[in-house]
């Protein structure tokens, strides 16, 4: 910046939840990459507590005893967007005004997400009638999303430091599956029994429910033990 301080590349919202437990791990004399466990923890536990009151046990499992968990304990956003985006996902038939808000943060940490905020806002303020306290909702997590890229305009005179990064190509088909297959970041190398147990998991929703084999998901379980153990 004008003023000679460094700017990450990332927004800070997700450091600024996990400033205040910095100072805890000093004084336990602990790394402080253990406030940023703990802050991951209880995001992913909170999106649990909220999920499992809306959806059934199968989702939780599915979806977060998963390679999730492999990002609890590494100073990175992975665990807040998941959280975020799953819980506003889930709240979005049934409580639109709040789904707007807690999109709207992760929308503000991820620029891509962000992105995307006015077509989930236009859907959820239909989904809720237009009612006021929708448009209240939509007007605080736009102007939450927002936040980033004003922010980088003031003070450094662009909307965003990632932009510079970004690559202005068609993606190839191999960069596509990169999240399936590439040997560091896919599903396949990284989370086999898990990625199979989903590839299943499409094919037995399509099939008749006496047919689907109660103990199907513990396959998901045994793989968080071994991402966890990993």
């Amino acid at each position: 910046g004008p003023d000679g301080r460094q700017e990450f590349l990332h927004h800070w919202l997700y450091p600024l939840f996990v400033a205040p437990l910095v100072p805890v791990a000093h004084a336990l004399d602990l790394h402080p990459n253990w406030a940023f466990t703990l802050t991951n923890l209880l995001f992913l536990t909170g999106a649990v507590f909220v999920i499992a009151r809306l959806a059934p046990a199968i989702v939780v499992v599915a979806g977060f005893f998963s390679p999730v968990i492999w990002w609890a304990d590494k100073a990175h956003t992975e665990a807040f967007l998941f959280s975020a985006v799953s819980v506003a996902a889930m709240l979005f038939q049934t409580a639109p005004s709040a789904a707007m808000l807690v999109y709207g943060l992760a929308g503000a940490q991820n620029a891509a997400i962000g992105l995307t905020f006015p077509l989930f806002a236009m859907f959820a303020l239909a989904h809720a009638n237009g009612s006021r306290r929708a448009w209240i909702s939509a007007a605080l997590a736009g102007a939450t999303v927002a936040s980033p890229f004003v922010y980088t305009w003031m003070r450094l005179g662009r909307f965003s430091p990632m932009a510079e990064y970004a690559q202005r190509t068609q993606p190839t088909i191999p960069q596509l599956a990169a999240f399936v297959a590439e040997p560091n970041v896919g599903l396949l190398a990284n989370a086999p029994v898990y990625a199979l147990a989903m590839v299943a998991g499409v094919w037995l929703a399509f099939r008749p429910r006496r047919e689907r084999p109660p103990l199907f998901w513990w396959p998901v379980v045994l793989q968080m033990v071994l991402l966890v153990v990993w």
